[in-house]
């Protein structure tokens, strides 16, 4: 593959996960928000480019997921969990300032529960994925297959 489609590969990599994540970001904060401050007050549309800023780390995060040099996936997405915390710990405590003190710690812990609980489903899913794999490439030796 060359180097300008690796390129463009990986922005669209970025822009499509940026993406996703921004909608399912919003859609939470928004659900938050309402059952915080009841039906009066829901999300701040001022806090749109904060969800970006988010969306855009924790795409990036994603690509620790596919690397080849860390053999174990259990590696690979412990480093994941802590990199998106540290994008949840940058982007809505220290740069939007919605999470103040002891506040943004509380956040940063149930932040970092909740995404090792999603990355573990998803380990747990993508290891009986190869595992189904590794068994349909078994070729008989000694029997023709048709038994």
């Amino acid at each position: 593959m060359k180097k300008l489609e690796k390129f463009v590969k990986f922005i669209r990599t970025v822009i499509g996960h940026t993406g996703a994540y921004f909608m399912i970001t919003v859609l939470l904060l928004n659900l938050a928000s309402g059952i915080i401050a009841g039906s009066g007050r829901t999300f701040s549309p001022a806090y749109f480019g904060v969800a970006v800023l988010f969306a855009f780390l924790l795409s990036l995060c994603d690509f620790v997921l596919n690397v080849k040099f860390i053999p174990m996936l259990l590696a690979r997405s412990a480093i994941h969990v802590v990199l998106a915390t540290l994008a949840f710990v940058i982007s809505f405590v220290l740069v939007s300032g919605i999470v103040e003190g002891s506040t943004g710690f509380v956040g940063a812990i149930v932040f970092f529960m909740i995404d090792t609980v999603v990355l573990s489903v998803r380990a747990i899913y993508v290891t009986a994925l190869n595992k189904k794999e590794k068994k349909s490439e078994y070729n008989p030796v000694f029997t023709n297959g048709d038994e």
